[in-house]
């Protein structure tokens, strides 16, 4: 449902306050330097200066799978789970939000 879909445009990305998840997140390359988009549910935060067709393509990938998976809280365990065990780059929620960019 494109019409649920809200983005803000940020300085900065929020990092996790919760102090082991911010460890993880920044461990397995979730949040880095290089991080400019983050989605949860139908909210979408993308970093100043990089609203790009392709960035957004991406997110909006997320938003599926977050309906696919019913809720925030069914897709986000097993997103975390697939970055922990096989890394940001090769996790296969990532893959897929990465085949279905349009540049």
């Amino acid at each position: 449902m494109p019409e649920r879909i809200h983005i803000a445009i940020v300085d900065t990305l929020p990092m996790p306050a919760d102090e082991t998840l911010r460890n993880v997140a920044c461990s397995t390359g979730l949040f880095g330097p290089d991080t400019v988009g983050l989605t949860l549910g139908y909210a979408i935060l993308i970093a100043k200066g990089h609203a790009t067709r392709r960035l957004l393509t991406h997110e909006f990938r997320h938003v599926h799978q977050y309906e696919q998976a019913g809720s925030i809280e069914s897709f986000l365990p097993a997103y975390l789970a697939e970055i922990a065990t096989f890394g940001y780059v090769n996790a296969p929620l990532e893959i897929d939000a990465r085949d279905h960019e349009l540049l």
